[in-house]
């Protein structure tokens, strides 16, 4: 006999799988099931490989001022392409290191003071062993958590893993796009199809994604709940046909479609027709324009209001963006690019983490459920080659910030004098001789038990937790 099931109650069976919480045991399910809110991962990528002692792990421009040394700075020759420098060189006394927040961070001169001003939200991770030299193993290293096959991912993106995880649950909806990836690749290894990345570029394709394709041919509201009511009719035989959950996941897929072919979400993302909703997120940036804006910044500006808009709109569980790219300068470009280009992509980490702080959420604000992990391909070498360049590093650096996060720390480190890692007591995160190495799989093992999920799937690459970047 025909047996009616709610479609919410249907897809509440997608996703069985999930992590456990260390903290008082509760499973997420459990979690999410309480306040009907699954955890949000930002995952920001700066392509090519960054100069770490020009952004997250400085040293300074007077004790390592000898062009011969192992570690050069060269803060003043960067200063070329982006003047910034040497404001930032004169507010520090020739240092060109920031000195920031309660527990003394240090930042680099390529870090906006927006950035410099959240120093009590952020952890910074230093000395993480990439393991490669090589652009897209390092990209891909840190995408997944496991370290590729060759040049190929190795697993799902941390994204993909998120938004699997979050999935309808209880009485929850899952979002109309689970998983969006803005201007980078992604990866589902394993995985339902249904929370494979969506790749768009920038907000003219989000419009071609979710505006209503042909509006003259939606049904009207009382056609439309008729032809919902009947849809939501599943027999019994569908039920027990949905073992491999084959129905679960047709329904799901079809909702999503639904819901962006209505073009009921266009809203959320018109910008041009809602000035209110423009100014209200480059607010968040520092600016009043952006029209105004160059090239660079109306993209990594862009790509980062997408992902506060989706986000905050509840289209998606999970973002991930590139903010730069065109990092790699092995030649004078170093000098009057690279550092130009980070302080754009640095200035969008900060109007995104601006806006996370600063938005409701219900009880809290959006950043206290979500984590935003920022990172590169690896790291540049210390020292100038003999074409005024910077060679690529294994020794790099990342960011992370928001839930169950600790603010104001800094973990690991490296050496001053071949700026190589350092293991660290992954309890206090500082340097110690019979510590751990900092690998990326670490770092995912450490964000995913910060957001109340597993991480089983990284078990082959002998994944360890790093308390120091928790909260107690």
């Amino acid at each position: 006999m025909p047996h009616h099931i709610s479609r919410r109650n249907l897809l509440g069976g997608f996703g069985a799988a999930a992590g456990v919480l260390s903290l008082g045991g509760l499973s997420l399910r459990q979690t999410m099931a309480a306040d009907g809110k699954a955890p949000l991962v930002v995952q920001v990528t700066f392509s090519g490989g960054w100069d770490t002692q020009l952004t997250l792990d400085p040293r300074s421009n007077i004790d390592f001022a000898d062009p011969e040394g192992t570690i050069y700075p060269a803060y003043d020759l960067a200063a070329t392409g982006d003047p910034l420098i040497l404001d930032a060189l004169a507010d520090t006394n020739g240092t060109g290191v920031f000195t920031d927040g309660p527990s003394g961070m240090t930042f680099g001169p390529s870090i906006p003071a927006s950035l410099r001003a959240m120093a009590s939200d952020l952890c910074l991770v230093r000395g993480v062993d990439m393991g490669t030299l090589t652009h897209a193993v390092g990209k891909r290293y840190f995408l997944t958590g496991k370290f590729p096959r060759g040049l190929s991912a190795n697993g799902s993106s941390l994204g993909t893993r998120v938004a699997y995880e979050g999935l309808g649950t209880g009485s929850r909806m899952p979002p109309a796009i689970p998983n969006l990836v803005i201007g980078m690749e992604t990866y589902n290894e394993g995985l339902d199809a249904s929370i494979s990345g969506v790749a768009i570029s920038d907000f003219e394709d989000m419009e071609d994604l979710v505006n209503a394709l042909r509006p003259e041919t939606l049904l009207a509201p009382g056609a439309a709940e008729a032809v919902e009511a009947y849809l939501d009719r599943v027999t019994c035989g569908e039920l027990r046909a949905d073992g491999a959950k084959k129905v679960t996941t047709f329904e799901a897929s079809r909702l999503s479609a639904a819901i962006l072919s209505s073009g009921a979400l266009w809203s959320s993302f018109d910008l041009e027709g809602n000035p209110d909703l423009l100014a209200g997120l480059l607010s968040h940036f520092g600016v009043a324009d952006f029209a105004s804006l160059d090239s660079q910044r109306k993209k990594s500006y862009g790509a980062a209001m997408l992902a506060c808009q989706a986000l905050a709109s509840g289209t998606s569980h999970a973002v991930s963006l590139e903010v730069v790219d065109g990092l790699d300068t092995h030649d004078e470009e170093w000098q009057t690019e690279h550092s130009a280009n980070l302080r754009v992509g640095f200035e969008a980490v900060a109007g995104l983490l601006s806006f996370l702080k600063n938005t409701p959420d219900g009880s809290g604000v959006l950043l206290d459920r979500t984590v935003v992990l920022v990172t590169s391909d690896f790291a540049r070498e210390p020292k100038l080659n003999p074409r005024g360049g910077r060679d690529h590093h294994l020794a790099s650096s990342c960011l992370v910030a928001g839930m169950n996060i600790q603010g104001g720390k800094v973990v690991g480190a490296t050496t001053d004098d071949t700026f190589g890692s350092m293991t660290i007591d992954p309890r206090s995160g500082s340097p110690s001789g019979r510590g751990m190495l900092i690998r990326p799989t670490d770092i995912h093992a450490t964000v995913l038990e910060a957001m109340g999920l597993g991480w089983d799937h990284l078990g082959n690459q002998t994944p360890q937790l790093i308390p120091a970047m928790l909260k107690a």
